[in-house]
């Protein structure tokens, strides 16, 4: 069997390789197999599929097409050292024969004819007994549950979940999931509900008699009539909220309780059955375990966000001029972004892309770096590289790739004088568009050794006088209006102190927080391994 290759010859991914055997596609979304970071690349642009007679290019209707050895292509049979050209990236084809032995694409859905009995037909063909009814029962709320939360890896979204089933399957009159606190040793509330207009819980509601007891035995507790139960009736929570019934069970995490979920009613006694103690256990099982993921998820990326931090910083020490840079851009792009109205996600996104957008500059020799004099011509097409540098950085690393447009086009410029393309208009991709106008703003405002900042009023005029030459109108105006509202001048006040307390000293000082180069890999290379740990 022969194995496709594609090699990328130019462009921020030079050098990367891609071998397949059945299918490979290219474009600028990232579940394309070759994604390409640019403005000129369609989001599904080619693909490569293997037939019979070889391997077949095929245009997806793209934008600006696709060439192969510089001719314009609909489809094409590609043969080794065809050139293709998709954008500003040029890839290299080749092909080897990996031997008949290997018959299988390891990577090919492999189709298993196997019979999966489905349990309301096995338990209901003939006559079921009470047990087995109870049974079924369990099962399909417990299949109805795993369906409901399996998609979700947010913890409030998932637990929200949990409790509407939970509510469907056993009706209580309120509802709550509890998460022990690593730091206090408590269990708090993250979620909780009630029945249509009914009142929430909160940590004051709860029976902790009852709490506590399924926290220190790790038991499920069916309570039938709180007021006549020995183990609780003296609780002061369950007289004061006149709690009659109540089912609590433990989330269980590798012998430990992460959580509880609390059901109770208070208008009712024994609302809850011994069945409903069974099933409720039997939900706990599942439960635990997307709670447990959710969370590692959530670690997966605060450590994500550490290694963010830890790279900013290492920008920032090597200059004491620009200390808090990375992070002042950083909130002008949502200042700027929400006037705009983006959403919750790409905030998100526009706030990663400020303080990530000159991690290129880590590669960039401390001779031009810190040069406080004019770059000579040779020394400034080295510093325009840094947005090839910072790309090439963080590849590869799932959680930062939306990112990778604010690094690579922040110094593009609107008539197409800018760097590293000289892209022009909408052919910049808007968070290149974004950023710029971010990025000048602050370091027009920003003290240098050979010049003052400007008063921001006069840094907003040279914006506006350069609107429609360097800086996308949209986005100008955009920064107008955040400034207006006063969101500007916040993001700069917010600042002020830390940015007047480090410039103070001496930069020799600085010299101690400077991350080496051998350290940054390790960062990356920790985070490129929780990656492909998570994938």
């Amino acid at each position: 069997m022969r194995t496709g290759c594609i090699e990328i010859l130019s462009g921020p991914f030079q050098g990367q390789k891609h071998t397949f055997r059945s299918q490979l596609t290219i474009g600028r979304r990232s579940d394309n197999t070759v994604r390409l970071i640019d403005a000129k690349v369609s989001r599904n642009h080619a693909k490569i599929v293997a037939t019979r007679e070889g391997f077949l290019i095929e245009d997806m209707e793209s934008s600006n097409g696709t060439l192969v050895n510089g001719k314009n292509i609909e489809s094409h049979l590609l043969s080794p050292g065809d050139t293709i050209t998709i954008g500003l990236t040029e890839l290299l084809f080749s092909e080897k024969d990996i031997g008949k032995t290997e018959t299988r694409d390891p990577h090919a859905t492999i189709a298993i004819e196997r019979s999966i009995p489905n349990p309301s037909q096995t338990l209901l063909a003939g006559q079921t007994t009470e047990r087995e009814g109870l049974v079924l029962q369990r099962l399909q709320a417990i299949m109805r549950m795993n369906r409901a939360i399996g998609g979700d890896m947010d913890l409030e979204i998932v637990l929200e979940k949990i409790l509407e089933e939970i509510f469907l399957m056993l009706g209580p009159e309120r509802g709550a999931v509890l998460a022990l606190n690593e730091d206090t040793g408590e269990l708090d509330i993250v979620c909780s509900r009630a029945r249509a207009g009914g009142n929430g819980l909160d940590n004051s509601l709860l029976s902790r008699s009852i709490l506590n007891k399924v926290l220190e035995d790790s038991v499920g507790i069916l309570v039938d009539d709180a007021s006549t139960d020995d183990r609780f009736s003296l609780s002061e929570s369950i007289s004061l909220d006149k709690i009659r019934s109540a089912l609590c069970v433990p989330l269980i995490r590798q012998n430990e309780v992460i959580g509880i979920i609390y059901l109770d009613a208070r208008s009712q006694v024994k609302a809850f059955t011994e069945g409903d103690l069974e099933l409720l256990i039997s939900i706990a099982g599942p439960a635990s375990i997307q709670i447990q993921n959710a969370l590692y998820l959530g670690q997966l990326k605060r450590s994500y966000r550490d290694t963010i931090r830890a790279l900013a910083k290492a920008v920032d020490a090597r200059d004491p001029y620009t200390v808090g840079h990375n992070w002042r851009v950083s909130r002008l792009a949502l200042a700027v972004a929400s006037s705009l109205g983006w959403s919750a996600e790409e905030l998100g996104t526009a706030e990663l892309g400020g303080i990530l957008h000159d991690i290129g500059k880590i590669g960039i020799p401390d001779s031009i770096f810190l040069k406080s004099e004019k770059l000579v011509d040779e020394e400034w097409q080295i510093m325009k590289q840094h947005p090839e540098i910072g790309v090439k950085m963080v590849a590869g690393i799932d959680f930062l790739e939306p990112v990778l447009p604010y690094i690579l086009y922040h110094h593009e410029h609107w008539d197409g004088g800018g760097y590293p393309y000289g892209l022009k208009q909408e052919e910049i991709p808007e968070e290149g568009r974004l950023l710029l106008v971010c990025d000048a703003f602050d370091a027009m405002t920003t003290t240098r050794p050979y010049r003052n900042g400007l008063d921001p009023e006069l840094a907003i005029e040279e914006l506006r006088q350069k609107k429609g030459i360097q800086f996308d109108p949209m986005y100008v105006n955009g920064f107008i209006t955040a400034w207006k509202k006063g969101t500007i001048m916040e993001a700069l006040k917010e600042d002020n102190q830390e940015q007047q307390a480090s410039r103070s000293l001496h930069y020799s000082k600085f010299q101690s927080l400077i991350i080496s180069k051998d350290e940054i890999k390790q960062e990356l290379e920790l985070a490129k391994k929780l990656n492909n740990q998570k994938r």
